[in-house]
């Protein structure tokens, strides 16, 4: 009996394979088929037409026959320089097709569409991978190459336009900077370190060991390498730079530099920036009947409505 089931197991595959296999091959006998009644493949405005060999030749992208999809009509787009026909995935099941004996298949699978992933999960992605770009960077020859035994201590990228200013955002690159130079076998020191856990009760409960109240830290030491950055972030764009220098003499050791469109997350993150200290400044007080006796006076010193 159990060799009966492998044996109808092993028959269902093959008749997949052959399925499979005769849908890429029907694909490319259709094309070719329009190929040759109209000459040459259509290619949009300005692009050099097609050749027959290079439709028979090309290349097909293989899909995996357990991904069933729903796509729309061909569209050109240009890949590499080369136009290419692609078809823009609407939505993807779950399952697959299987052989029902009688020459035809059956969908043994949910009918519902799997969900589409959150955009703001794909931005918070694409900035973890443009932090991991900067530490790739920095770290571009081989491992530890120009940086002998030195010692990372990843700090806050702060804004380019105030170095006294950071926010979420740059706290954030200097976390997973702990990270990137870490996996990448490079020596990193946790600078914050309390001299013992707290722990505390109530609405702040909780075992902590980070602090940002132990004060300055002194680097005297050649091994120290200080990873520092800057950012610039507009309504469009937003510009990171990173360097390594040496705490004890200063000196540039590294570079590294990545730019990426704005997105809400980062956006956000940028914005819960650290508040700007209010200063001292000088206020004229005049007297009202003064200010509106003069020539100049304006409609709205008169106290007037403006519309």
């Amino acid at each position: 009996m159990a060799k009966s089931m492998i044996s109808l197991v092993l028959l269902a595959l093959a008749a997949l394979l052959v399925c499979v296999g005769t849908t890429h091959a029907a694909d490319s006998f259709t094309e070719l088929q329009q190929v040759q009644s109209a000459g040459v493949q259509p290619t949009p405005d300005g692009a050099s037409p097609v050749s027959l060999d290079e439709i028979a030749y090309r290349p097909k992208t293989e899909l995996d026959p357990g991904a069933a999809m729903i796509t729309s009509a061909p569209r050109w787009a240009n890949i590499n320089g080369v136009p290419t026909a692609v078809r823009p995935e609407q939505s993807l099941h779950s399952g697959m097709m299987l052989p029902d004996g009688r020459g035809g298949y059956i969908w043994m699978g949910a009918n519902t569409p799997m969900a589409k992933p959150d955009p703001a999960n794909d931005d918070a992605r694409e900035l973890r991978l443009k932090i991991r770009e900067l530490a790739e960077q920095l770290l571009a020859n081989e491992v530890g190459a120009g940086l002998g035994n030195s010692i990372v201590l990843p700090t806050s990228f702060v804004n380019q336009d105030n170095f006294e200013q950071t926010s979420s955002f740059g706290r954030f690159i200097a976390e997973q900077m702990f990270y990137e130079f870490n996996q990448r076998g490079v020596a990193v020191r946790e600078y914050r370190q309390a001299p013992e856990i707290v722990s505390k009760k109530g609405d702040q409960e909780g075992d902590f060991m980070l602090t940002r109240g132990a004060g300055n830290v002194t680097i005297n030491s050649q091994r120290a390498a200080v990873l520092v950055g800057t950012y610039y972030a507009d309504k469009h764009s937003v510009f990171v730079q990173a360097r390594l220098i040496n705490g004890a003499t200063g000196m540039v050791m590294r570079t590294a530099m990545v730019s990426f469109a704005m997105t809400q997350v980062t956006k956000k993150m940028v914005r819960n920036a650290t508040a700007t200290p209010l200063t001292a400044a000088p206020i004229g007080i005049r007297d009202f009947n003064a200010t509106i006796q003069s020539t100049k006076a304006s409609p709205v010193q008169y106290g007037q409505d403006v519309h």
